[in-house]
């Protein structure tokens, strides 16, 4: 079955991207579709059926790189399991005239989309760095916070990072020791810091070195993460800032056309 036929976009042909996210949300929450919504942002929105996620965006080409890295490593545990490549439904919305930053006219009818394992919301908050007790209580004494270290300030730094784990240890702990503002005995301990840590670390740092190009960037947050049983997943973890100037151009452009062809003449 399409992909547009199972989120009954199909007779929605001319409408906005506002106009077809509303209108889901609704149809969701009245229960008149098999799939629920499971998210939505600025560049796109997930449903599901309840076995897989099916994702769909307009310009997210760092999303659409990230992609294709996760299908070049189907065994890395850290990402994301996706069960098509990236598709388009052709299209989707009325012609408009949209211009990139440049100048230049583009394509703004289409709607891409991927398909996806269904995975659970984040909800482990931050690392501790150290999960020995013994060690724990030797770094915090000087500071409470100084065993721990949140998601959104690793990802901040993810272009830091090398993908080498004897590397990254070095670089986690340049950056504890930059965020408490002091020197806590890190380097002392750093062989027993917390391996899914380390983990973490070493998976950004792959795809800063694999992927990210340009105008990409991570996009710190707990949200870009997800769960598969205890393993955290890296789910959407790069945002291009030139991409995300198009689908608010597209956005206001499309919904001021569309008001304009409702005017009486």
């Amino acid at each position: 079955m399409r992909i547009d036929e199972l989120t009954g976009i199909k007779h929605l042909r001319g409408e906005s991207p506002a106009g077809i996210v509303d209108w889901l949300h609704k149809e969701f929450q009245a229960g008149r579709t098999k799939l629920r919504l499971l998210g939505r942002g600025s560049n796109g929105i997930a449903l599901t059926n309840g076995t897989d996620v099916f994702k769909f965006w307009m310009f997210d080409s760092a999303y659409e790189d990230f992609v294709e890295y996760c299908l070049a490593n189907p065994d890395n545990p850290w990402l994301p399991k996706f069960k098509s490549r990236v598709k388009t439904i052709p299209r989707v919305f009325a012609n408009l005239d949209v211009w990139d930053t440049e100048g230049d006219p583009i394509d703004a009818t289409k709607v891409r989309y991927v398909k996806m394992e269904l995975l659970s919301p984040y909800k482990k908050g931050g690392f501790k760095v150290f999960t020995n007790p013994k060690i724990a209580e030797i770094i915090e004494e000087e500071d409470d916070l100084a065993n721990y270290v949140s998601v959104d300030t690793l990802m901040e730094a993810g272009q830091e990072f090398s993908g080498d784990p004897r590397k990254d240890v070095k670089t986690l702990i340049w950056i504890l020791t930059d965020v408490r503002g002091h020197d806590a005995p890190y380097i002392q301990y750093a062989k027993y810091i917390n391996p899914e840590l380390i983990g973490f670390c070493t998976a950004l740092g792959d795809v800063a070195k694999k992927v990210l190009h340009g105008e990409q960037r991570f996009d710190a947050g707990g949200r870009n993460l997800a769960q598969r049983g205890d393993q955290i997943v890296i789910l959407d973890p790069l945002v291009d800032d030139g991409d995300m100037e198009l689908n608010e151009r597209f956005l206001f452009i499309s919904d001021i056309v569309l008001k304009k062809s409702e005017t009486p003449a």
